[in-house]
């Protein structure tokens, strides 16, 4: 789904999935993602390792969520108060600070067990997933295109400003999902024009 640039996609996702008095979990917030979740009555919840704002620190994985909190987090606020656990690759506002494939895992399998969604910001993917390469022993011989194949596909939707991934203009929402792509198309302009279109060019046949 494309969209005119990163913060419309998380405008868009906001007012999907969040209702007022939900909560995020998430690693860590970008001012933009922080904004759109507000707005709409929502709040977040940064679930890092107690070290990942330690300026001086040996730890490659600073963007890890911590998954006891995680774990913790939902059973203390309910699932049916958290639409979606949000991912960021390279934590943009603590330096870029990267998660780790076995970390994004780990959510991946919290997310099954309590049957919630995992959204992944994907604007910076390029940088984790060459610091997953370069410092996760498992991962040291994959490709940066497999490595960012598995990111991504450990996430149920996948959203992006293009200005950070690929220094061009606008973003997108990626997701296999259907009944996850349903509820957003309304909100994004061009996909509303296509029934339209298909009739008009019905009608021209």
């Amino acid at each position: 789904m494309p969209v005119h640039q990163g913060r419309a996609t998380e405008n868009v996702i906001s007012r999907t999935f969040i209702k007022s008095g939900n909560v995020i979990p998430m690693n860590y917030h970008f001012t933009t993602a922080l904004a759109h979740i507000l707005e709409v009555g929502g709040k977040i919840a940064e679930l890092l390792y107690d070290d990942a704002l330690v300026i001086k620190s040996t730890n490659p994985f600073k963007g890890n969520i911590d998954i006891d909190k995680l774990v913790k987090y939902i059973e203390e606020n309910g699932v049916e108060n958290i639409p979606f656990i949000r991912m960021e690759a390279s934590t943009n506002l603590i330096g870029g600070q990267p998660f780790s494939m076995a970390n994004l895992m780990d959510v991946r399998r919290i997310a099954d067990k309590y049957g919630i969604m995992l959204i992944l910001d994907a604007s910076l993917i390029g940088e984790n997933a060459y610091l997953i390469q370069q410092c996760e022993e498992a991962w040291k011989k994959n490709s940066l295109g497999d490595i960012i194949k598995s990111m991504t596909g450990l996430a149920d939707l996948v959203y992006f400003s293009a200005r950070k991934l690929s220094s061009s203009r606008g973003g997108g929402i990626c997701t296999n999902r259907k009944d996850l792509y349903y509820k957003m198309e309304a909100l994004i302009p061009p996909l509303r024009r296509i029934p339209y279109l298909r009739r008009y060019l019905r009608q021209g046949d």
